[in-house]
């Protein structure tokens, strides 16, 4: 979905950029203007068939907003909680409980399947922390030496494209901050359209009855694939850094290498615990990036 909302902000560039050409052209040789405007009275004409179908145009608008926003809901997994899909791993509370299993990661909570040996000694056959339950999660963390071999390497080869970023990845990266970053922008751009829309009289009606539907299907479609950007931390992506956490009274420091963020957690990789690598996942309501670099000794 990310990928198609690229191309239709390239589309729409492409399409400013033809007009601005055509404008440009003498007069003799603007065939590209006369192009457009066979473009535009086909489109118009296309439009004022589709429109004597009204009924099947408007149920189709329904359903499509109810589709879009169902898998948009479904599928919005936070960024962080996504990389430990189907990775062994470790849920610590904030009151010490702490639950071991292989972990499943969904739009409304973070479930922990026990393993055969665990079932004997638990009660059903996993644990469910919902997202609302969030607040009281001290560290998820992902247990790297109990990774089989192919968990182990896409682990590795997540880690190398954080730290050695390709040219698409940084595009792709960048163009979800900007959704992001002007997510407000991105709203109120939609609500001019649909307002010079109502000025074609072949679609007027029909923008002026489904005007609530299209607008929500855009703000569904922008808040999936927008980040939460923040340019300290994006700085610092890939790189050496040290997570202070705050537990009680006390704040205890660990070196690891930042991985993502999000609006709710941080995802540290790399760091040693009791002799352990160990990845770890905080929520931000007690953690943050305190250093760039390392610890001293």
């Amino acid at each position: 979905m990310r990928y198609l909302l690229i191309l239709l902000v390239v589309i729409v560039l492409f399409w400013v950029t033809v007009g601005s050409l055509a404008k440009a052209m003498p007069a003799e040789l603007n065939w590209l203007q006369l192009w457009m405007e066979y473009f535009l009275a086909s489109l118009q004409s296309v439009l004022s068939v589709l429109w004597d179908n009204a009924l099947a145009i408007s149920l189709g608008l329904i359903f499509l907003s109810a589709l879009v926003g169902f898998w948009t809901r479904t599928k919005t997994v936070d960024h962080c909680l996504k990389d430990f899909m189907g990775y062994p791993g470790l849920l610590e509370l904030k009151n010490g409980y702490k639950i071991q299993g292989k972990m499943h990661i969904y739009s409304t909570g973070i479930e922990l399947v026990y393993s055969s040996s665990q079932e004997s000694e638990l009660d059903g056959q996993s644990y469910i922390c919902y997202k609302s339950e969030y607040p009281n999660i001290a560290t998820l963390q992902r247990l790297v030496t109990t990774l089989a071999p192919e968990q182990h390497k896409k682990r590795n080869q997540e880690l190398y494209r954080t730290q050695h970023p390709s040219l698409g990845w940084k595009m792709h990266r960048g163009f979800c901050n900007l959704l992001g970053m002007f997510r407000d922008a991105f709203v109120q751009s939609i609500a001019m359209i649909l307002g010079q829309a109502k000025k074609n009289i072949v679609v007027a009606p029909l923008i002026t009855q489904h005007e609530k539907n299209i607008a929500t299907l855009g703000n569904e479609l922008i808040g999936y694939a927008g980040n939460a950007y923040d340019p300290i931390l994006e700085k610092y992506l890939g790189c050496a850094v040290v997570l202070e956490v705050t537990k009680g009274e006390q704040r205890e420091k660990y070196a690891g290498i930042f991985k993502e963020y999000s609006s709710d957690f941080l995802e540290i990789l790399n760091i040693v615990q009791n002799d352990n690598v160990v990845d770890w996942i905080v929520p931000r309501s007690h953690a943050v990036i305190r250093h760039a670099g390392t610890i001293k000794k």
